[in-house]
């Protein structure tokens, strides 16, 4: 039986923001896409990555005025990533062990996709 790998589960198109752009504009495209995370670029290499946590934590419950404030000022910037050649075993720990829904999937340096705890949980369908 072969080994399902994360590049099989993850989603290729990954909605990205620049790291300067206002966080009511990323909130608005997060509700629009009906998404949980987004990943933060600078100039397209990922940097970091916003959250509905986040949104929560670090917008909401420190009243930051998210009209005027730049999304890298409440992004997560060391944040986790798997590589798509990474089996579900271990990002389901992985994912356990950090308390994340969110991962991007990066190789080289390149963002190549975002995988959810529900793609995982997708998989015991």
């Amino acid at each position: 039986m072969k080994k399902t790998l994360v590049a099989d589960l993850m989603r290729k198109n990954v909605v990205t923001v620049e790291r300067d752009v206002p966080i009511q504009t990323v909130v608005d495209r997060m509700a629009l896409e009906n998404i949980g995370a987004v990943v933060v670029t600078d100039r397209s290499f990922p940097v970091g990555i916003f959250t509905e946590r986040d949104a929560l934590k670090r917008v909401l419950a420190k009243g930051v005025n998210p009209h005027v404030n730049r999304i890298d000022s409440v992004m997560t910037p060391k944040f986790v990533f798997v590589g798509p050649a990474e089996g579900l075993r271990e990002v389901a720990r992985k994912m356990h062990l950090g308390n994340f829904r969110h991962l991007p999937v990066v190789e080289d340096g390149k963002l190549q996709g975002m995988l959810s705890i529900r793609d995982l949980l997708a998989t015991f369908e």
